[in-house]
């Protein structure tokens, strides 16, 4: 007899720690929440992280734009001007003697499927 109450108590004990739990993790991702909404609505306030999306005409971008595209993760194959970029080129010095001073067209170059096959960059003469 005296095990049926031990095995109870055990059951009332795991139920009342398993609650307590849960109670804790939800006020971990409430709190936790609230300071993501505290983060992202500072970094809203922030102009300047959002700086490149203010330009008028988002085709158009300048060398330190695409020098930051080029080092940056690529999935499909770059082209300036005449000059043909890899995938797998990582040549930074050979890429950027390709880039001139000023500002480059963006254009995507699709498939049949629409599916993005290039970016090609040409230099615009101001």
């Amino acid at each position: 007899m005296r095990e049926v109450y031990v095995n109870i108590i055990e059951i009332i004990l795991g139920a009342v720690l398993i609650g307590l739990g849960l109670l804790y993790l939800g006020a971990q991702s409430s709190t936790l929440q609230s300071l993501v909404d505290k983060i992202s609505q500072d970094l809203i306030n922030d102009r300047s992280i959002y700086k490149q999306y203010t330009r008028a005409n988002i085709d158009q971008v300048s060398d330190g734009d695409l020098c930051a595209a080029i080092m940056g993760y690529r999935e499909i194959p770059l082209m300036i001007d005449e000059y043909m970029i890899y995938v797998g080129d990582y040549d930074y010095k050979k890429i950027f003697t390709y880039i001139k001073t000023g500002h480059y067209k963006k254009e995507y170059i699709y498939d049949d499927s629409r599916t993005i096959t290039m970016i090609r960059y040409s230099y615009i003469d101001y």
